[in-house]
């Protein structure tokens, strides 16, 4: 479920508070629509940032605003709630959690506190607490990052201007690539059309229609 936050914001909330790292934002990237980050690196916008009905809509399984961003807020097991009770001073709701009838109580609540801070702040205010609120990249922020450049997530693609997205995996410590450049428009067409009347499937493809 928290990986679905990623498509929201390029980050999944892990449970100490602070930003998640490793293989587990990248390895997430995977399960994105290809077109999806195709559309980032080459340069267009991408828009719909918080719009994920996830949790059973729990107020505490949500993205908020902050100052200068954005932060992710999966907050569903007591440990992480009693944390945000005690941070954000929710002491009269501690045990509404679950209420239906408290949940847009807790959320104006919650998306007054965080809209009040940058996530520089928020990040501080929870440090070192189990919270499992982590700040939100943007994926132009998140591919830019040194962490991306560091683990090689983008690489210059060798038959072409097109910037190349690697695989989220490694095999004996490398990242797999294409063993031969992706043909152009029209280059297979003739080679395609002669398969499919070699084995009949032309044909049975026109009578399909």
């Amino acid at each position: 479920m928290a990986d679905a936050l990623i498509v929201d914001g390029a980050r999944t909330p892990r449970g100490k508070g602070k930003p998640s790292g490793g293989l587990h934002e990248f390895e997430a990237l995977a399960l994105l629509p290809s077109s999806l980050l195709a559309e980032v690196v080459g340069g267009s916008v991408v828009g719909g940032r918080g719009e994920f009905k996830l949790g059973a809509g729990l107020a505490t399984y949500a993205v908020y605003p902050a100052r200068d961003g954005y932060v992710a807020l999966v907050a569903q097991e007591q440990h992480f709630w009693d944390t945000l009770v005690d941070v954000v001073g929710l002491g009269d709701l501690r045990n509404r959690q679950r209420d239906p009838a408290a949940q847009q109580l807790i959320r104006d609540r919650l998306g007054a506190f965080f809209a009040a801070r940058t996530k520089g702040q928020i990040e501080r205010e929870f440090a070192g607490r189990p919270s499992c609120v982590s700040s939100l990249e943007s994926y132009e922020e998140m591919l830019a990052s040194p962490h991306a450049k560091a683990r090689g997530f983008l690489r210059a693609n060798p038959d072409g201007p097109v910037t190349e997205l690697t695989l989220p995996v490694t095999v004996d410590g490398e990242r797999p690539r294409a063993l031969r450049p992706a043909p152009t428009q029209g280059q297979l067409t003739a080679e395609i059309l002669a398969e499919l009347r070699r084995t009949g499937a032309e044909g049975k493809s026109r009578d399909a229609h």
